[in-house]
């Protein structure tokens, strides 16, 4: 009785691998490591867009706790914009933030309505706070 060789050695007759199946085996291989790499891209940009949406508004909220500690006393009467175009702030030189200011209803609320509104890759994307500051 001739005894059946492990199925996981080689039997008699088998000499390892024939060329298609090392070409197949290579094909799928490689199908999937483009797969990852293509997923590992997008995760990465991904990452550098939440990093500056972040960044964004963290500028934002900055400016607007900036300016409701000056008190509505600190704004002139109608509507005002200060610009900090590209490279004005030392830490953040691809960023620009915008701060309209204007009088929100009647004179006898007196309300400001405050807007500021932060923007990066040349204005494709911004991030706009707004409030309202009462006397």
């Amino acid at each position: 009785m001739e005894e059946k060789p492990h199925p996981l050695f080689f039997g008699k007759g088998d000499h390892g691998f024939s060329l298609v199946e090392i070409l197949i085996t290579l094909f799928v291989l490689s199908v999937g490591l483009l797969a990852v790499c293509g997923l590992t891209s997008g995760v990465m940009r991904s990452n550098a867009f939440s990093n500056k949406l972040t960044t964004a508004t963290t500028l934002a909220q900055e400016k607007m706790e900036e300016l409701r500690g000056r008190g509505y006393a600190a704004f002139p009467s109608g509507a005002a914009v200060v610009s900090e175009d590209y490279s004005s702030m030392a830490l953040h030189p691809s960023f620009k933030r915008i701060v309209d200011t204007q009088d929100a209803g009647t004179p006898q609320n007196r309300l400001k309505k405050i807007a500021v509104a932060v923007y990066w890759d040349g204005d494709a994307h911004r991030v706009v706070l707004e409030t309202l500051l009462g006397e």
